[in-house]
């Protein structure tokens, strides 16, 4: 009788570790079906479309640059456009400039200067491609911020800068370039270049729900201080300063208040490429504020400042 409770124990114990290994496989397979994303490249017929390109600083004259999308399956060709395009332009519900205009290479601009808090409206018809149609709004104020100081630190520097926020709403993008010599030999020539960064403040995290690191350009908005001042710094390692015959002597800070449409714009880019782990990450259809095509039509104002590498 003890050696068939044995005999049943071993044979209950077999039986189930042969189906838990069919489980786990079947548990398995079920992951990897459930972690597939179908990417529909389909049989349905291409249709270009016009993609826009038109980022405008504010007091600056309207320039727009012009371009067809391309089919993914296709072979790569010049995309740039050239020919009459037939524009219309409203500022503020007005038609500023209504006429057909010469695109050359891909650009042209309205000779009309972008007035700050104006609401601007763009239309253009290019034949063979449906019509477009964006609007966006100028920004009113210019960035207030000083650069604090430069601290050299063991293998790169940090820099520290204090923002004054006014109280209007605002949506902030910074970018950092290096200024110096690019060395070819014995000759050289004065190149300025984007310069990656680290910026570790919770004023990041907060929008970008991660740490923005090692990029040449990061997003805020002024939600945690708005009509306040605020200190940030930004971590630069010297590779970056000193690579491949570039020898940095200057640190430019270029700090742009951006339209609604900008940042999201931007946003949707980090969110793409770096804060979920690339491009095909997102299947939101989101393609900037062109309506019948692709691109943006968007503003900002922005303030430059400089400090010297010690």
């Amino acid at each position: 009788m003890e050696i068939k409770i044995v005999f049943t124990y071993y044979a209950y114990v077999e039986v189930f570790n042969s189906n838990l290994k069919y489980l786990i496989y079947i548990s398995f397979f079920l992951i990897l079906v459930s972690c597939e994303k179908d990417i529909p490249l389909g049989n349905e017929v291409f249709k270009k479309k016009l993609v826009i390109n038109s980022f405008n600083r504010a007091d600056s004259f309207l320039s727009v640059n012009i371009s067809e999308s391309v089919n993914i399956l296709g072979i790569p060709s010049s995309s740039k456009l050239s020919g009459d395009a037939k524009v219309l332009v409203l500022k503020d519900g007005l038609i500023l400039f209504n006429d057909f205009i010469k695109v050359d290479k891909g650009n042209f601009t309205i000779p009309f200067k972008c007035l700050r808090q104006s609401v601007y409206e763009l239309q253009v018809a290019f034949e063979g491609y449906p019509s477009i149609r964006a609007k966006d709004s100028v920004p009113l104020l210019d960035p207030v911020f000083e650069i604090d100081t430069l601290i050299s630190q063991l293998n790169g520097h940090k820099l520290i800068f204090e923002l004054n926020d006014p109280v209007q709403r605002n949506n902030y993008y910074l970018q950092l370039f290096a200024k110096g010599k690019q060395w070819n030999g014995t000759d050289s020539l004065e190149v300025t270049k984007a310069l990656n960064y680290i910026a570790d403040d919770k004023i990041f995290i907060s929008n970008l729900l991660t740490i923005s690191r090692d990029n040449s350009f990061s997003l805020f908005d002024d939600e945690l201080i708005n009509g306040n001042t605020r200190k940030m710094s930004l971590k630069i390692d010297n590779s970056d300063l000193y690579r491949k015959g570039f020898v940095a002597s200057e640190i430019i800070l270029k700090l742009s208040n951006v339209s609604e449409t900008m940042y999201v714009y931007y946003l949707n880019l980090l969110e793409n490429t770096h804060v979920y782990g690339g491009p095909l990450a997102s299947t939101s259809r989101e393609n900037g504020n062109i309506d019948q095509g692709l691109g943006v039509f968007c503003f900002y104002s922005n303030t430059t400042r400089k400090v010297k590498i010690p």
